[in-house]
């Protein structure tokens, strides 16, 4: 409960969230467990989270699935949809992708339409329409260790 209590202290006074490679330190702190932080709800400016974990695969095969909706039920299977309805390019060899989706949640469902923006460590997914919206996600994937290349360190902002 001390480390949760000091990361909150730490959060708190911030002024942002931590980076992906400062939430890998506090993942080898609190040991075998997840890493979830909020930026302090009273002020001002919306809340935000970060939530991290340790993932047994490498971070070229996370960062396929955070940027493959196809592959999204089968990582969460509480996805009823997630339908490929739209493309933009964006740069030279990059496209990102417009999604519908539906989530199951007990009592009811959550849907909308979202763009999935690829990026060279993740993905960012920028709620445009439905529950949720606007809003926006960033997925990051960083390997564990330098010499690890089977673990990675996946980071929903």
């Amino acid at each position: 409960m001390t480390v949760v209590t000091a990361l909150f202290a730490w959060l708190t006074a911030a002024s942002g969230l931590a980076s992906p490679t400062d939430a890998r330190g506090m993942l080898d702190r609190i040991g075998d467990g997840d890493l979830a932080l909020l930026v302090n709800p009273q002020a001002a400016r919306p809340v935000r989270v970060l939530l991290a974990t340790r993932v047994a695969a490498s971070p070229e095969r996370v960062r396929e699935i955070v940027t493959s909706p196809d592959l999204y039920r089968k990582a969460m299977p509480s996805f009823r949809r997630t339908d490929v309805v739209g493309r933009r390019a964006r740069g030279r060899g990059v496209t990102d992708v417009q999604v519908a989706w539906e989530l199951d949640v007990p009592l009811w469902n959550l849907k909308g339409r979202l763009w999935l923006r690829p990026r060279t460590d993740g993905a960012d997914l920028v709620l445009e329409d439905g529950d949720l919206a606007p809003g926006l996600f960033h997925l990051t994937v960083r390997a564990d260790e330098p010499d690890r290349r089977d673990r990675s360190v996946f980071v929903v902002e």
